[in-house]
């Protein structure tokens, strides 16, 4: 890296504001060799600047090798490529999470060596923050567990569906990258991690939509459509809402079924749109965000600590279903509705003319 360029607001009386929203993410692109783009965020202090340089820099080793060795196959497109689907992310617009070839490998270069700059930070944190100061919320020991699972679960997908879109220096690379993965990372609590990203993503999204509940207007309450076979678009605020907690209930349920019973349970069909008229709650948002938030928590830890095998329970649903399946949809079920809140919530900030709240901000990070 020869180039660091900070992409800010003009504003400079905004510079030192507490928080704020960034324009972009940290970026960097093979069109640019040897310069990368951070957010201002990264700055806040030495430890995240160091992971943000460290992360960047990765990508640009990885982009020099890319452009001087023969890292891919002849004939190489990300746009026809097989591609790995990155479960810990939701799936956005402009930022898909079924991940390209190049991309994976891209990451999986990135998450062994981050994983390695945590382990560091792990165990020499105490002699350096004398140094370089308090670490500002990073947790090295979470954070190297989390960057070693997701490099587990994308080499062993490269291995599986990526050799045949990599020539011989990309095999050398997957081949040198996972041997450094073992010795970093010889005993992981799971064989594989994919079910605990899958949680990850959950635990992450627990938090995010519960603040997004929470500071809903009392007054978008009920501008909407009561009709059971209303589309989703048409559903009031709270509708949606309640049935993102219902939906959340009825996943809990049937969770703790399939791990209590001795005999694979049956469930009846669970009609969420008509349950959102029929059984509305009547409950605050802040009542309701607590009561969404509390159900995962307990959920999640639930989860983390069954064995791998209890994933392969099964239950009767409309189909033979196994907890993997149930967990799976469980957790992909609020993006199909968090568009419609998070339009409810853009239509009442131009109505109320508020501007760029701190709402808008964290709508924005939603999305982001």
């Amino acid at each position: 890296v020869h180039m660091v360029a900070i992409v800010d607001v003009a504003d400079k009386r905004q510079w030192k504001r507490e928080t704020r929203a960034d324009l972009c993410q940290n970026v960097s692109t093979h069109a640019i060799p040897g310069t990368i783009f951070l957010s201002p965020s990264p700055l806040r202090s030495p430890w995240h600047a160091a992971e943000a340089l460290l992360h960047e820099a990765l990508h640009k080793k990885l982009s020099d090798l890319v452009l001087t060795h023969s890292i891919f196959r002849k004939g190489f497109s990300a746009d026809t490529a097989r591609t790995i689907h990155a479960v810990w992310n939701r799936n956005l617009s402009w930022n898909s999470n079924e991940w390209s070839i190049d991309r994976a490998l891209f990451a999986f270069h990135f998450y062994v060596h981050i994983g390695l700059f945590f382990r560091v930070l792990e165990k020499e944190h105490e002699e350096l923050q004398s140094e370089y100061g308090p670490l500002r919320g990073m947790e090295p020991s979470k954070a190297a567990r989390g960057a070693f699972n997701r490099a587990r679960y994308l080499g062993e997908n490269l291995r599986h569906c990526g050799k045949d879109d990599l020539a011989d220096d990309g095999k050398a690379i997957l081949s040198w990258l996972s041997v450094l993965l073992q010795e970093l990372d010889p005993n992981p609590p799971q064989a594989d991690p994919t079910m605990h990203l899958w949680l990850d993503r959950y635990d992450r999204e627990t938090k995010e939509i519960g603040e997004l509940i929470r500071r809903i207007d009392p007054d978008m309450q009920r501008s909407g459509s009561e009709d059971a076979d209303a589309p989703y678009e048409e559903w009031s605020c709270h509708r949606v809402v309640d049935h993102l907690v219902q939906s959340e209930l009825v996943a809990a349920y049937r969770v703790l079924s399939i791990l209590g019973e001795a005999t694979p349970p049956s469930f009846a069909f669970y009609d969420g749109d008509r349950w959102s008229v029929a059984a509305a709650t009547h409950a605050t948002f802040p009542e309701l965000a607590e009561l969404f938030q509390a159900v995962r928590v307990v959920l999640s830890r639930t989860l983390r600590n069954v064995p791998a095998e209890a994933f392969l329970r099964t239950c009767q649903t409309r189909r033979a279903k196994t907890l993997r399946e149930i967990v799976e949809d469980m957790i992909e079920h609020p993006c199909r509705h968090l568009g419609i809140l998070i339009n409810h919530l853009r239509r009442h900030q131009e109505a109320e003319k508020t501007g760029k709240s701190d709402l808008v901000g964290q709508i924005e990070a939603h999305e982001g």
